[in-house]
């Protein structure tokens, strides 16, 4: 992480919350990454273009990106190999 930093990359993870514990194997809160410039990038496929079903976890108190749809149970039942995902980001 302070190696890519150092080179101005943008560093990001895409994780759940249920993800983040089961590899991590810590309490959700013990492992704070909030003095780093790291941003987060969960999924959701809800649809609902929004944070509101956010809790905190691993020092985010909010995700930077949400993916809310990636392509349809149809389009993964054929195998197929277009999928797109639609991402949400906060305008704030």
């Amino acid at each position: 992480i302070n190696l890519l930093s150092s080179y101005d990359i943008s560093i990001g993870i895409y994780t759940t919350i249920n993800d983040w514990f089961n590899v991590i194997e810590i309490p959700y809160t013990s492992l704070d990454i909030s003095n780093r410039l790291i941003s987060l990038w969960t999924p959701r496929y809800d649809s609902i273009l929004s944070f509101d079903f956010y809790k905190e976890f691993g020092g985010w108190s909010i995700p930077y990106i949400k993916q809310y749809n990636c392509g349809s149970t149809y389009t993964r039942r054929l195998g197929s190999l277009t999928r797109i995902c639609y991402n949400y980001m906060s305008e704030s």
